[in-house]
């Protein structure tokens, strides 16, 4: 009895870091999922984008270290269930590149002298988290993984540099693009809209949006069809005036109007 309310009293002490583990798992295990679709476009074991990279990042700065086990575990599901072909023990290794690259992005931005703001706030923050978080720990990652995957035999050393090189630019794309959206845009409901800053982003991505579709529109007349220059200079200056904020919601729904238009 005595044991049975330690365990429960440990539980409710430690409630909100296990909740993040799990959310940050399942986040990991959603993701490696989504990327098989990447897979189906670019047929090579490494994923030109792995978001994952960047959901983790952004977890252990909002949570802390204690995340990394859900990342491990996150990722050793779909290692044994999505790509089963792999040995079951190169499943269990292959997550540890992932947990040392978000360690290594967490421990850079960490130091004294760094002084990095989450919040993104200022462009000091900005040129840090660009420079210290995606390279470096994606390099040590895509050599670990793809060296047991050469040492298994299932990359061949005719592919090895290749591998790596995509491997580390497809971690390295995934936390620049993510981790940002994930740290800025995590209250997104309770911004502002119907302020000057949301009139305006409504605004950008509604004139984006047009000038996307004019260049789709191959029906229409070509002077028309013209107007979608007007895409960069809409782009540039939505930047400019919105933020980093409103940047990164901006490009990111900006890429999906794109996506859709291209695949229709």
């Amino acid at each position: 009895m005595d044991y049975m309310q330690r365990l429960g009293s440990w539980l409710g002490k430690h409630r909100s870091i296990l909740v993040g583990i799990f959310y940050t798992a399942a986040s990991q295990f959603v993701l490696a999922y989504l990327t098989l679709y990447i897979h189906a476009i670019y047929p090579v074991w490494s994923a030109p984008f792995w978001p994952a990279s960047g959901a983790a990042l952004a977890a252990c700065i909002l949570k802390g270290p204690w995340m990394l086990v859900g990342v491990y575990a996150g990722l050793t599901l779909p290692n044994l269930t999505l790509w089963s072909t792999n040995p079951g023990w190169l499943g269990c290794i292959l997550p540890i590149g992932n947990v040392m690259e978000t360690s290594m992005a967490l421990f850079l931005l960490g130091k004294p002298w760094v002084r990095f703001d989450y919040r993104l706030r200022g462009v000091k923050d900005v040129g840090w988290f660009i420079t210290l978080a995606p390279w470096l720990p994606a390099a040590f990652s895509a050599i670990f993984v793809q060296t047991f995957l050469l040492l298994a035999q299932i990359v061949p050393p005719n592919r090895y540099a290749g591998e790596v090189l995509v491997f580390w630019l497809g971690n390295s794309t995934g936390i620049m693009l993510v981790t940002p959206i994930i740290l800025v845009w995590r209250d997104i409901f309770k911004f502002q809209w119907a302020g000057a800053k949301g009139r305006r982003i409504l605004f950008l991505l509604g004139g984006v949006g047009l000038a996307l579709l004019l260049l789709h529109a191959s029906n229409l007349p070509n002077y028309l069809r013209m107007c979608s220059v007007l895409v960069v200079p809409f782009a540039v200056w939505g930047i400019w005036s919105t933020g980093f904020r409103g940047a990164t919601l901006f490009c990111l729904l900006t890429s999906f109007i794109y996506f859709i238009l291209d695949i229709s």
